[in-house]
């Protein structure tokens, strides 16, 4: 029993000794229907917007910059915002999605954000987010925008109440005074490091990490990291951490069962689909089908390593995984580029390894999923436990 519990702790001691540094919250995975009645699969989590707010499900998407929240100013008893300040001098702004949703007016606002769990329990807070409230959009549903907000049903997609942005980027700098510029909620954190996400099934979560030794010792735990390039945008308000690139994500190439393909900016995007490579060189044709890879295939993305971080050196390294033909999980596409030529590598990646946004240090870090410290650590301890029963019986016998 003694060995048992030991084994425990050694197994959950990070989490147990870093419960105030790494915060887990948990996403919620459904299948969402698009306005083109195409379906995709999505990832939620429940926020609280404004003190008093109450718990409501927003899309997590690492492919738009900001927290953008429906917001109906007759919603009366169906308003879920709690209190917020209005910003002097703020412009509304516009945002816009592949899929064709259109925001506007969005409004910034500050207001205290809340992050919780599906029974609306307090998991982690912070105060004077810069969110934006969207008080109209067009092909977000299949009903109105403010209808659907008055009526206390969600709009977008519907499913959710708004857009938990984890892009590193910026939306509105060059185009509204500085005080209207939106930002991802996540780098608006006092103390914050960075994020991290893992969509493996039955464990899809979102770790906020802060800046301590705790929140260090847990970014060492990751095996790989890349630079991420710095946007040259506005930094994030209250942190005071750099913005980053639209495309972090910089791949030297990639490889299908050995067959190179030219490597490509591009982002890792929760709210995306299938990962799509360029089209040069074209692969084999018994690697393609309707221009996507087979299924089965080894795919690998060859990355460059971010040298000297920490006093730890992470030198090039490749992720892989095996092709699917499912959209959401593991189909390869070869593509031309979206805007600005970068490309969508989709939800993939955070299927087999956890991606650690570290805002502080300005690299992207990956891990395996299972990590293989938990699987080792989980032999030893199944090896002693099995040791001490056999020396109990023979005591007894």
């Amino acid at each position: 029993m003694k060995a048992s519990l030991y084994c425990l702790f050694a197994l959950l001691g990070t989490q147990i000794a870093s419960a105030d540094s790494i915060i887990s919250i948990p996403l919620q995975k459904d299948t969402i229907t698009l306005q083109n009645e195409s379906t995709k699969v999505a990832y939620g989590l429940y926020v609280k917007v404004g003190d008093g707010g109450h718990h409501r499900l927003f899309q997590l998407d690492t492919g738009s910059a900001a927290f953008m929240a429906g917001y109906s100013s007759s919603a009366g008893a169906n308003q879920f915002w709690g209190s917020f300040d209005s910003i002097s001098g703020a412009e509304n702004l516009g945002e816009s999605f592949g899929s064709g949703v259109e925001f506007y007016p969005i409004t910034p606002v500050h207001a205290k954000v809340t992050l919780s769990n599906s029974t609306g329990s307090d998991l982690f807070s912070f105060d004077n987010v810069r969110v934006g409230q969207v008080k109209d959009a067009t092909n977000a549903g299949p009903g109105d925008w403010v209808t659907d907000l008055n009526n206390g049903q969600p709009p977008l997609h519907n499913k959710y109440f708004g857009n938990f942005g984890g892009r590193l980027s910026t939306i509105g700098s060059g185009s509204v005074n500085e005080q209207s510029v939106l930002f991802s909620a996540l780098g608006q954190i006092e103390g914050v490091k960075g994020f991290s996400i893992r969509l493996d099934g039955g464990n899809e979560t979102l770790r906020v990490i802060m800046n301590d030794s705790a929140g260090q010792s847990y970014a060492d735990q990751f095996s790989f990291a890349s630079l991420m390039p710095t946007s040259g945008e506005a930094n994030f308000p209250i942190s005071g951490l750099p913005t980053y690139s639209d495309a972090p994500a910089a791949p030297d190439n990639f490889a299908v069962e050995g067959s190179q393909v030219d490597g490509a900016s591009g982002i890792f995007d929760t709210g995306g689909v299938a990962f799509k490579i360029p089209e040069t060189p074209q692969l084999p044709s018994n690697l393609l089908e309707d221009g996507a890879v087979i299924p089965g295939a080894n795919f690998e993305i060859f990355m460059s390593g971010a040298g000297m971080v920490d006093g730890q050196n992470y030198e090039d390294y490749v992720l892989s995984f095996t092709t699917t033909d499912d959209a959401n999980n593991g189909k390869v596409e070869q593509s031309s580029p979206g805007g600005g030529g970068a490309y969508n590598f989709g939800t993939s990646i955070y299927h087999y390894y956890e991606v650690m946004y570290d805002l502080e240090d300005g690299v992207m870090r990956f891990r395996a999923i299972p990590e293989p410290r938990a699987i080792a650590m989980g032999a030893l301890c199944f090896l002693g436990v099995l040791l001490l029963r056999r020396r109990q019986s023979q005591r007894h016998g």
